[in-house]
């Protein structure tokens, strides 16, 4: 890590000024998902390319130099992977960009599970922008942890998904919570968060603005976890038509309902709702 400047208000000021419209968007994105490699937000943000890798580095430079950004010391696929493998997360200038009040969330040295769980989520967010930007779909709304947590209605325990997605397909709007699975839990943890989405599914629970209650995908490393996770959805007191599960690969198919498994009726009980711009559906 290199060390940060002082940042009284005379340097958060010129800051704010300097920082231009793609600089933010950056920001926001390590922001939203804690940590990014610089080839996550290359794609995002620069393009493919040489130049567009040039681009990167300079700019990542500049904001880390700048204490917007911090690099961790750890590199993702090692030394080959050369910049790029480096991992972000949002520094002291860029908290305080953002959130004027508060202590600065520190992520500058974290557990492997934690980074490889949390950049996972960060590329797949990535393939989501990417394939909307292709026109496979529109990317309506991500909301990110903790953001995409909704509270069960016994008041005390949360539900937490590891992302909430929000599709368009046409004139339908595809809303999806997401659950990103490395095979690590336990049958009996993966069951109890079943029955917690159950809960929420009973209850209502779900979106605030809308009569909808999400998709649960599931995503996994391969297919053995894939039979694991169905035949847990399948289990007695849950619905299972609520859930659709789909290998990592196919995750962008699975979102977007395109697998022939997610084809399915909505989960009984379900009831249709509209918003300003799209009709809801499971």
């Amino acid at each position: 890590m290199t060390s940060a400047p002082r940042l009284g208000a005379a340097v958060m000021e010129r800051l704010k000024r300097e920082l231009d419209s793609r600089d933010w968007r950056l920001l926001r994105d390590v922001a939203d998902f804690r940590l990014m490699t610089g080839r996550q937000l290359q794609r995002l943000h620069f393009g493919t390319g040489e130049a567009a890798a040039r681009a990167t580095r300079r700019a990542l430079k500049r904001l880390t130099n700048r204490a917007v950004l911090v690099r961790l010391s750890r590199q993702i696929g090692g030394v080959r992977a050369g910049s790029s493998g480096f991992v972000y997360a949002l520094g002291r200038a860029g908290h305080r960009l953002l959130h004027s009040d508060g202590p600065p969330r520190r992520l500058y040295e974290v557990r492997d599970g934690f980074l490889n769980h949390t950049l996972a989520i960060a590329d797949l967010y990535v393939g989501l922008r990417t394939a909307a930007q292709g026109g496979r779909f529109e990317l309506l709304r991500v909301e990110p942890e903790p953001l995409c947590w909704r509270r069960l209605p016994d008041g005390g325990d949360w539900l937490k998904p590891d992302l909430h997605i929000v599709l368009g397909l046409g004139e339908e709007a595809l809303h999806s919570f997401v659950e990103l699975d490395r095979g690590t839990e336990h049958r009996p943890t993966l069951l109890r968060k079943l029955r917690q989405y159950e809960a929420a599914y009973r209850s209502g629970t779900g979106e605030a603005h809308v009569a909808v209650f999400p998709r649960v995908v599931w995503l996994v490393p391969d297919e053995r976890r894939a039979h694991v996770v169905r035949n847990l959805c399948r289990s007695r007191g849950l619905t299972s038509d609520l859930h659709a599960v789909a290998v990592v690969a196919d995750a962008l198919s699975a979102l977007s309902g395109e697998n022939e498994a997610d084809e399915r009726p909505p989960p009984v009980g379900y009831q249709k709702g509209n918003d300003e711009l799209r009709k809801e559906v499971t």
